[in-house]
């Protein structure tokens, strides 16, 4: 029996990284967007130290290989460096430490070009920049292979950017590693990060697997932040499998759970009334998005909640609103792929409700592209119904009666209340 246990218990000796990129085709070397939308020094600096990461990660005949691996720097690439320092001082250390590959190979340490890469990709993130962010972060998990810290990063911009085979193997790295380093936090990050794949990817059955995994892990060790994320992400696999009752039961623990100030606390709020809109509750569902959008200054998060609040406002007839909503998406969905799907086919689903047929089947193969270039079979399959409907002029569903039910009347007051407690964002820095 002792010897049955061990061998159900045994992990594998090893789980793979993701294939190392290739350095490209002739044409295009790998991270050429580096220099495609970065201006100036610091973008072609970008863009060699990712190359020398790419170089000091590969596997050489013994360590004294990666000594000379590198010429060393010439002044121009010194005082190339310099400026780019100058252009992006908040990246002033990551910048050095990238460039020490140059200097002295042998004194770079996985932690430190790791904490470089993790750095430059944050940096990165933030402007919206996800092909770097991407970059950088797989490169930190090709350098610090042992953190799972750093491979659960790149499965989450791989996600972020449709690259689901990279993605899912970073994130099975990233649960490895976090076996390995007895870290728990970075165990529940890597099994949500893998069921939200699951779920881009329409499997729900393996994504709840993973949720409710990651929701047990969080409880069990009071992590509440990761309980209430992971009730959150459960929440949402109920609202995609029309099940009322279980979306009620996490939506409460995720509310109980999320502080106040938590980024995702008004996300949930957007999600729930997502949810009032697929039951028809269309008027109900505007003051929460609304709401929402008044705590939220991330401007992918915005983009699509505009284009919940013009559905919602489509439903609830009230073309003012629908329009300006529209409008807002229409400005800023071409920045953000990973959420062009889903506002282009709630864009599609509103004009749907005013009867607009060409305008709902122009989002609607708008949708289907983004999703398609996206690997986002939620919206293909979306996209499609939705076109299938629109070809036969199939009625759109009316709004209900505006008396809500007992449970979802409560829900919805709830969320305004904490919603109403959250600090509005600040105005962005100039």
């Amino acid at each position: 029996m002792a010897v049955q246990k061990a061998r159900r218990n045994k992990r594998p000796h090893c789980m793979p990284l993701a294939p190392l990129r290739r350095m490209g085709d002739g044409s295009k070397p790998v991270g050429w967007e580096i220099i495609q939308v970065i201006d100036g020094e610091l973008g072609v600096v970008l863009w060699n130290a990712l190359r020398s990461i790419y170089e000091w990660v590969k596997p050489t005949p013994g360590e004294s290989e990666r000594l000379h691996l590198f010429g060393g720097p010439s002044a121009a690439s010194r005082q190339r460096v310099l400026a780019a320092v100058g252009e992006a001082p908040h990246l002033a250390q990551a910048l050095q430490t990238v460039s020490l590959l140059r200097e002295d190979p042998g004194a770079a340490g996985p932690e430190s070009i790791g904490e470089a890469c993790a750095q430059i990709s944050a940096w990165a993130e933030e402007r919206s920049l996800l092909e770097v962010a991407g970059h950088f972060a797989e490169a930190g998990a090709y350098a610090d292979p042992e953190n799972p810290a750093r491979a659960n990063a790149a499965g989450r911009l791989c996600r972020r950017l449709g690259l689901p085979e990279r993605s899912g193997a970073w994130f099975r790295r990233g649960r490895y590693a976090s076996h390995r380093t007895k870290n728990r936090a970075e165990r529940i990050r890597a099994l949500l990060g893998y069921g939200a794949l699951m779920r881009s990817l329409g499997r729900y059955e393996e994504a709840e697997a993973h949720y409710l995994l990651a929701a047990k892990l969080a409880e069990r060790t009071r992590r509440r932040k990761q309980a209430a994320e992971a009730h959150h992400d459960l929440l949402s696999i109920a609202i995609l499998l029309d099940d009322l009752e279980t979306a009620e039961a996490h939506v409460w623990e995720a509310l109980r759970l999320y502080p106040s100030r938590h980024p995702y606390l008004p996300v949930l709020g957007h999600d729930w009334a997502f949810a009032l809109i697929l039951r028809r509750f269309y008027s109900h569902a505007i003051p929460l998005v609304e709401l929402a959008l008044s705590r939220v200054r991330v401007p992918e998060f915005r983009t699509l909640m505009f284009s919940t609040l013009a559905r919602a406002a489509a439903g609830a007839r009230q073309a003012e609103l629908h329009g300006s909503a529209e409008a807002q998406v229409l400005q800023h969905v071409s920045r953000f792929p990973e959420y062009a799907p889903a506002a282009l086919v709630n864009l599609a689903q509103a004009a749907w409700l005013f009867n607009a047929w060409d305008r709902a089947e122009e989002f609607a193969r708008r949708g289907l592209e983004a999703a398609q270039a996206h690997s986002d079979e939620r919206y293909q399959k979306d996209a499609l119904d939705l076109l299938k409907n629109l070809k036969v002029r199939k009625a759109p569903p009316s709004e209900l009666a505006p008396a809500l039910p007992d449970v979802i009347d409560s829900v919805r007051a709830r969320f305004q209340a904490r919603l109403r407690e959250a600090r509005p964002p600040r105005p962005p820095q100039e």
